[in-house]
């Protein structure tokens, strides 16, 4: 078994007793949903919307895979699905649920900072997630995929820290199922916590006994899924879930222009989240060879004990202290390398990317805090955290404005956000829910708030310009009298290829006409449905 006893306390002793455990992670927790309350409001993003489709026509007896199209796993809809029955199909709702669950991976954060850090550090890298998690600089207010698979990342780390290695393996198989790039990310944490554990030096036997529940685990946690997506459809569910990531929409794909994505958003985000970044610094500064102190034993016994075993040479309390934190801190460097990999695996540098890195920043940032705690006042360090901390405020109040509209401009200068309310209002009025809509090219968000079908398979940019035969199936559909749309939306006049849409225009001008203009986004409708 893998047990790992939380370090003894950092910090001053006066400091312990009001560092209750369940109350200040509980209060951590609900202050993570209350920064949240501001932007609940603000209009649903694409991604929210494309999760909040599928899952809502998964409710209404259509299958994913076979009915519906997306390039993920099946995880993400199973928990939209439950937001949608349990909380409301509105877009408050969907962010209310996103916020309270992030306030439970906050609480968790907590706790795996506890046990590999102690209590002061894993309390302070729980307040820290649940403040940096829902930075607006970094989209963290949206119910979005790294979100969702944060709480199952930590949970795994949790459980492995624990010894319960086969539900740890589980854990990591839902993340998985929520967001592939979960595989990645969580993957050289848990390896560090195997490998920095004592019964590790055993040898081969005792690794593989190490290693086999957590493998287990995570084979049983993925069966049901890939199960289902090969009963449903296996073709298309192989390309979905990786041959069209690895194609058209990853690191392997993407390229050079990665770094340029990367070049892109790093510096908002380090000026957003500057001051957990500089106490993520301050705590891997823990790594450090500790040095000498006197031994507390006659005779020099701790010296010898320490010098056989290669250890510091300082009292048993304080080597204890210093290999448990130094161990911590190992595991979340890890976490942080291999969510930075995951990250980029996806192949863009979008901003909520960024979100999949705040649990191991946190833990790193928790460790510098309780560093701090024990150091003696310092003027310049005082005045670096406050211009951190000044920079930080500036970078993400600039982002909220009187409105969520506002809000929405300020964060995204994205016009189709602002009015994709109204556009669907407008279309849900005039249509029934066995017809269908098209938004050109993309704007996922149009069909889950009109409760209205695409009428092609695919709901994104990328895809309709990059899956095989996408943009053939929606000409098809105009051509059908039985499949075609009695709205399309003109959201983009022009695909990646330039002149590719022509054909597409070309119908729309022959069957369609102009009916009206929302938000300078024109609607046409069909002029005949009977109209071969």
């Amino acid at each position: 078994m893998l047990q790992a006893t939380a370090p003894p306390e950092w910090g001053p002793r006066r400091l312990r007793p009001v560092l209750s455990l369940p109350l200040t992670l509980g209060i951590a927790g609900l202050i993570s949903v209350a920064v949240r309350f501001p932007f609940l409001s603000v209009p649903l993003i694409t991604d929210e919307g494309g999760y909040a489709y599928i899952a809502y026509w998964m409710g209404r007896g259509l299958a994913l895979y076979r009915d519906l199209w997306f390039d993920r796993p099946q995880g993400i809809f199973l928990l939209y699905g439950a937001i949608l029955r349990l909380f409301g199909e509105s877009t408050e709702a969907i962010r209310l649920a996103g916020a309270l669950y992030n306030g439970v991976t906050t609480v968790l954060v907590g706790l795996l900072g506890t046990r590999l850090l102690g209590r002061p550090a894993g309390l302070a890298g729980g307040a820290i997630f649940g403040l940096a998690s829902s930075s607006p600089a970094i989209e963290g207010f949206t119910a979005n995929g790294e979100l969702f698979m944060n709480l199952p990342i930590v949970l795994s780390l949790l459980l492995a820290v624990q010894g319960r290695l086969v539900p740890a393996g589980v854990a990591l198989a839902v993340a998985t199922a929520i967001k592939p790039t979960a595989l990645p990310a969580a993957t050289p944490a848990l390896l560090a916590l195997l490998m920095t554990d004592p019964a590790w030096r055993s040898g081969g036997a005792a690794r593989i006994g190490r290693l086999a529940p957590l493998a287990a685990g995570l084979a049983l946690g993925l069966a049901p899924f890939i199960l289902h997506g090969l009963v449903t459809d296996a073709q298309t569910y192989w390309y979905a879930v990786a041959g069209f990531r690895v194609q058209a929409h990853s690191a392997f794909s993407v390229g050079l222009p990665l770094i340029g994505e990367l070049w892109r958003t790093a510096p908002t985000v380090l000026a957003a989240l500057l001051p957990v970044w500089l106490l993520a610094l301050a705590g891997l500064l823990a790594l450090r060879p500790a040095g000498p102190c006197p031994d507390p034993l006659p005779g020099g016994e701790m010296g010898q004990f320490a010098e056989r075993e290669g250890l510091p040479q300082r009292d048993g309390r304080s080597m204890g202290r210093d290999r448990a934190s130094r161990r911590g801190i190992v595991v979340a460097l890890a976490l942080f390398a291999g969510s930075l990999a995951g990250a980029a695996a996806g192949g863009y540098w979008y901003w909520h990317y960024y979100v999949g890195l705040v649990p191991a920043v946190a833990l790193l940032a928790g460790a510098g805090v309780a560093r701090l705690l024990g150091a003696p006042f310092s003027l310049r360090l005082t005045a670096v955290g406050l211009l951190s901390l000044g920079s930080a405020l500036f970078f993400n109040a600039r982002l909220l404005g009187d409105t969520p509209g506002a809000t929405s401009w300020r964060i995204y200068r994205r016009p189709a956000y602002v009015v994709s309310h109204e556009i669907a209002t407008y279309v849900a009025a005039r249509t029934s829910s066995q017809d269908t809509i098209y938004a050109a090219f993309a704007q996922a968000d149009l069909y889950f708030l009109s409760r209205r079908r695409c009428a092609g398979n695919h709901l994104y940019w990328t895809e309709i310009n990059r899956v095989p035969g996408a943009l053939e199936t929606v000409l098809a559909a105009l051509d059908d009298p039985q499949r075609r749309p009695k709205y399309v939306i003109q959201i983009d006049r022009e695909l990646e290829t330039p002149g590719r849409a022509a054909p597409f225009w070309t119908r729309v001008d022959r069957l369609y006409r102009h009916e009206t203009e929302i938000g300078g986004f024109a609607l046409y409708r069909v002029r005949d449905e009977g109209a071969a």
